[in-house]
């Protein structure tokens, strides 16, 4: 049911939710996709009014880590949806 939705969804936003982890390497957490239009800087400043947040920079990594699961639960409030994607890695 989920993946027949997404399949005849036309996606007119799509946000690519990145994290750091270990070692300092950024890593996609997430796709969020949705049928609407969005514009990213509206988004952002609502989520960081919300929070009381001034900036993204400063944070403890706990935070950040705490930060990025609200920010995808704020845009499934949104009406979002987690495009589940394959991950391929290429490392040593």
């Amino acid at each position: 049911m989920h993946e027949q939705k997404l399949k005849d969804m036309i996606i007119e936003t799509a946000i690519e939710v990145q994290q750091y982890v270990d070692f300092d390497v950024l890593n996609t957490k997430c796709i969020m996709v949705s049928p609407t239009k969005h514009h990213k800087t509206s988004l952002l400043e609502e989520f960081y009014e919300h929070y009381g947040i001034i900036s993204y920079k400063g944070h403890k990594s706990e935070d950040l880590s705490f930060y990025t699961d609200a920010f995808i639960s704020f845009l499934e409030m949104k009406g979002f949806t987690i495009l589940n994607t394959d991950k391929i890695y290429f490392c040593d």
